[in-house]
């Protein structure tokens, strides 16, 4: 029987299930259901408007997005078999120190997004939509099982955006972007 984790999701059949923050091994498991969702992170406000996570919550969410990142890729080397969910790509801004001069606080940033933990090359358009089309025939087996509870998507993976070694050279990695939840 195979062995399947869900990191950062919740998924009822899954054997275990890991923590964005865990820095669990996902060695010795053969499925992977991976979300990329970033984790909520302390903020800093800043006077003029917007923010930045802290330079606390910044070394933490750095950390597990590396940690995640290696993980996914060894897993793809090992011949796992990897679905990531695709959300919304989502950008974000993390304190990785300050400086202070004159009464006022300078911090520096560091940008990162929630698709930095996936090891292979993609694009992911953000859209929303309700219907869940079938553009390669080569996920028709997936289509067929998520087309009865699918029903709101929230990113698109488009295999003309891929990169082309990443097309060539298919490492087990199925993305799909629709929910999979119950309508």
């Amino acid at each position: 029987m195979k062995s399947i984790v869900a990191v950062n999701t919740n998924i009822p059949s899954a054997d275990q299930h890991f923590d964005f923050f865990s820095g669990a091994s996902l060695r010795d498991h053969d499925i992977v259901v991976f979300d990329p969702a970033l984790p909520y992170g302390d903020r800093i406000q800043f006077t003029g408007g917007g923010s930045c996570l802290t330079v606390e919550a910044t070394a933490v969410i750095i950390k597990a997005i590396s940690h995640w990142a290696n993980e996914l890729r060894s897993a793809l080397k090992a011949g796992k078999t990897v679905f990531v969910l695709l959300n919304e790509y989502r950008e974000d801004q993390g304190a990785t120190g300050s400086t202070y001069d004159r009464k006022q606080r300078t911090y520096s940033v560091r940008n990162f997004s929630n698709y930095q933990t996936i090891s292979v090359k993609i694009q992911v358009q953000n859209a929303r939509g309700e219907k869940m089309v079938l553009a390669n025939a080569n996920y028709r087996a997936l289509y067929e099982v998520l087309k009865d509870f699918a029903h709101s998507g929230r990113a698109r993976f488009d295999e003309a955006m891929a990169s082309p070694e990443n097309r060539a050279a298919d490492r087990g990695l199925m993305s799909f972007a629709a929910s999979a939840r119950r309508k």
